[in-house]
């Protein structure tokens, strides 16, 4: 089974109401700007994050204009400091680079 049915099998579980769309890679925020969108108003950013030993990892989802706040996640994931993974990383575990 590949990720992508992972994910809609989990997010269908949770009752969670979702819509896919297939674009370009984006790798900031502004890169975003240069791809339509239905309702850019809809846009979410996704930070790739490791916690201090990098044994955690942890993808976020934000609005596109919101600062993670690090420390807050750090107590709201009970886990040690976070930093955002490497590319290195991000090839590994969810097989995606530049």
């Amino acid at each position: 089974m590949d990720n992508i049915t992972k994910v809609k099998q989990k997010l269908d579980a949770m009752d969670i109401p979702y819509k896919i769309v297939y674009h370009k890679a984006a790798f900031s925020v502004g890169d975003l700007d240069d791809i339509e969108f239905e309702n850019k108003d809809d846009i979410v950013k996704n930070l790739f994050l490791r916690d201090l030993k990098g044994t955690r990892h942890f993808l976020i989802v934000v609005e596109k204009a919101k600062k993670a706040d690090l420390k807050k996640l750090r107590q709201q994931l009970g886990c040690s400091a976070l930093s955002f993974a490497s590319e290195g990383r991000l090839e590994k575990y969810l097989k995606l680079s530049k």
